[in-house]
């Protein structure tokens, strides 16, 4: 009987499973020694990058023996406990076990390694801490630029990190204020004071795990209060099963809560109803009835308002456009509210409207922060406005085809404008809605794949992704492949690359 062997692995397996598994290789294998350094007590963490080589030291606690190869040298180890960020299983495969030549020297042990083998040896004298060092070769030139985005992210006070001697700040995208809300037993959402686009910075101790972009018009911090190797998937790119459920949903209660109070600043003026659209709350006939728009729809036809029928109100909803809703409370409300006005009638109003009305049978939405006013409808009605509603209208429909073809048949989304400083596109109501200042100052060749790509990331919310998780980025990848895939002048752009040349 022959004998048993090991399982051979290639020299570079550690590092192509790294590529895979991590959404982002480089921010992970910063992520993975600086949380080992934190995790160990130390206020000190410096960094040095020469030659290809990268090597990291620290002033905390260092490892035995034991724990070198119990658990840090051994696959699938893990042995923190207490107050750690995380535990030594997965992390070691990207530290150590992708790289050609790498050393760590802690307490009285020096080991050296290539890929997955490694050499230990007892040291006669001891050292304070760790220090690892790691041959990356020319796999990661840009060192710095992710180190320092990372640590952007980082709420670490009490601890001074620098590269090659120079100190590197930490927390300018994170800076933590008033408490929002709680998961129990995983954390604690708070606002984020940074000046940030809108997500979530996932932290640990003060250390970013990953970000979530949901729909959400602000940034926050969540603030891990369990052990995260209990919560958090392997890769750190997730929270694991039951958490990123009660993860998703918070988001989604917070986006609607300040989405809703953003509305009621908001003016919504309906062109032409969404005839695709039945579903969604609505007003039910009586409060339609006893609302302001009753008893201008009575007065107009000449009957009484207890006679009125919830056709003839929407009747002279659509046909009097110029009926402005003011949401007020119900988020998604997509028929009436409660208060109501007129908005002025001039020829460049009627004019407008009826060109929008007639041209888009999917229904037309213009919901604006600031208000409607007829200078704003004026520009509405400019030709280059036109012609970049009739664009959107056509790269949504294109959109649609793609989808169409990937899940089956879908409803056809209303559109319209969305008038609101730093928001280029929306989905809002059942309607994809794109703000044209966004655009008109721009090429239309620029144009064009500006909207694909907006046209896509709202449609994906409009098929009931609202946020902006693993899925979410799956299905928009794959839908925007398709859809500007035709649009990119392969052509051209490999034609370019042909002509560099190898830098020496």
């Amino acid at each position: 009987m022959a004998e048993y062997q090991n399982v051979e692995i290639p020299e570079n397996y550690f590092f192509q499973m790294a590529r895979k598994e991590y959404r982002c290789w480089k921010t992970a294998l910063i992520r993975e020694f600086v949380q080992n350094a934190v995790d160990a007590g130390a206020s000190r963490i410096r960094l040095t990058y020469k030659d290809g080589y990268l090597e990291v030291r620290d002033n905390g606690a260092g490892m035995d023996e034991s724990t070198l190869l119990e658990s840090l040298l051994t696959l699938g180890g893990s042995k923190k406990e207490g107050q750690t960020v995380g535990g030594l299983g997965k992390a070691k495969e990207i530290l150590y076990f992708s790289w050609p030549d790498w050393t760590i020297r802690t307490s009285d042990c020096l080991v050296y390694g290539k890929g997955g083998t490694y050499h230990l040896t007892k040291e006669k004298g001891r050292v304070k801490g760790t220090r690892s060092r790691v041959y990356l070769g020319e796999t990661f030139p840009d060192l710095i630029d992710y180190l320092g985005a990372y640590l952007n992210y980082c709420s670490l006070p009490r601890v001074e990190v620098t590269f090659n001697k120079r100190k590197i700040t930490t927390g300018a995208l994170a800076e933590k204020g008033e408490a929002v809300t709680t998961i129990d037993g995983l954390g604690t959402l708070y606002e984020n004071l940074a000046h940030t686009r809108p997500q979530v910075v996932v932290q640990a101790h003060g250390l970013f795990m990953f970000s979530s972009h949901g729909p959400l018009d602000k940034g926050y911090i969540f603030d891990i209060t369990r052990p995260s190797y209990d919560c958090l998937t392997a890769n750190r790119n997730g929270f694991t099963g039951d958490w990123q459920e009660k993860f998703n949903q918070v988001l989604v209660n917070v986006a609607i809560e300040t989405q809703s109070a953003r509305l009621r600043k908001e003016q919504v003026l309906t062109v032409s109803w969404n005839k695709y659209e039945t579903d969604g709350p609505q007003l039910s006939h009586q409060e339609m009835v006893d609302s302001p728009l009753g008893e201008m729809a009575a007065s107009h036809l000449g009957c009484r308002k207890q006679d009125l029928t919830k056709k003839q109100i929407r009747d002279f909803m659509a046909a009097h456009y110029p009926i402005l809703e003011l949401v007020k409370d119900d988020l998604g409300q997509n028929v009436l509210a409660a208060d109501m006005k007129r908005l002025k009638a001039t020829k460049t109003l009627s004019s407008c409207l009826a060109w929008y009305r007639d041209r888009f049978e999917e229904g037309f939405l213009i919901v604006s922060e600031e208000e409607i006013t007829t200078s704003l409808v004026r520009d509405l009605y400019s030709k280059d406005c036109l012609k970049a509603a009739v664009l959107w209208q056509e790269i949504v429909a294109e959109v649609r085809e793609v989808v169409e073809v990937e899940l089956g048949p879908v409803t056809n989304p209303g559109l319209g404008f969305v008038i609101s400083d730093g928001v280029e596109a929306q989905c809002f109501d059942r309607h994809l809605l794109f703000n044209p200042y966004s655009y008109l100052d721009r090429a239309w060749d620029e144009v064009v794949v500006r909207m694909a790509v907006s046209a896509v990331h709202e449609f994906v919310h409009y098929l009931g992704q609202s946020l902006h998780n693993e899925t979410f980025l799956t299905q928009f990848q794959a839908l925007l492949i398709e859809v500007i895939g035709e649009r990119i002048k392969v052509g051209d752009h490999l034609s370019r690359i042909r002509k560099v040349r190898k830098y020496s």
